[in-house]
């Protein structure tokens, strides 16, 4: 019987490519990812990695769905509170995480990008860990919206814009060589603006 390869199945190895592809996919985008580079990250052969994922599409759908719930914990729970004051809170968590973490911004772009997602996949790795942000946003927009705090308005609409402004300015000049997103303002700054676009489409025209 043919001894297996212990690079193969050695504990870890697995997390170890889905670290090695995160960073690759900060450093050169989804579509510059190659199984290759994550092996040679590694220090395993390009094979090995096949005895964890079927591909390269699989460790990006992985990694996707790893940095989802990743801004899942940073931003949830928000706790309970004025509808604003936690809205606010959220803006601010999705600024900072999107800045600390240039794979997750590059995925979700992509992922905008694609007019198969959602519609044409029935379980987007995001799905799930997306949802849970739509539904607490949607939610405290609607606790706004019956209180008279905010003027009546699409949840959907509202966050589109706002996750459209953010990502926009993150990564407005591009990324550096290490994959740092290049938005050319500091990172507070960014979310005062987030912050200040937000109110400005909650209140009411008279507030």
């Amino acid at each position: 019987m043919a001894k297996k390869d212990p690079e193969q199945r050695s504990p870890g190895t697995r997390e170890k490519i889905l670290d090695a592809a995160e960073r690759l996919i900060a450093l050169h985008g989804v579509e510059g990812f190659q199984v290759k580079d994550a092996a040679a990250a590694v220090g395993i052969r390009p094979a090995s990695v096949y005895a964890h994922f079927e591909g390269r599409d699989a460790i990006a759908r992985e990694v996707d769905a790893r940095l989802y719930a990743g801004i899942v914990e940073q931003v949830l729970p928000i706790g309970d509170g004025d509808p604003e004051e936690l809205l606010l809170r959220m803006v601010e968590n999705m600024v900072r995480y999107y800045a600390a973490c240039p794979a997750h911004l590059r995925l979700s772009l992509r992922d905008l990008a694609q007019s198969s997602y959602p519609l044409d996949d029935p379980e987007p790795p995001s799905a799930v860990y997306w949802g849970q942000i739509v539904d607490a946003f949607s939610s405290l927009v609607q606790r706004g919206v019956e209180s008279g705090q905010f003027r009546p308005l699409r949840p959907d609409r509202l966050q589109a814009q706002l996750v459209g402004a953010v990502m926009a300015s993150l990564c407005w000049l591009g990324w550096d060589e290490d994959g740092t997103c290049v938005s050319g303002v500091p990172v507070d700054e960014i979310v005062r603006e987030a912050q200040d676009l937000l109110l400005r489409l909650l209140r009411n025209r008279e507030g």
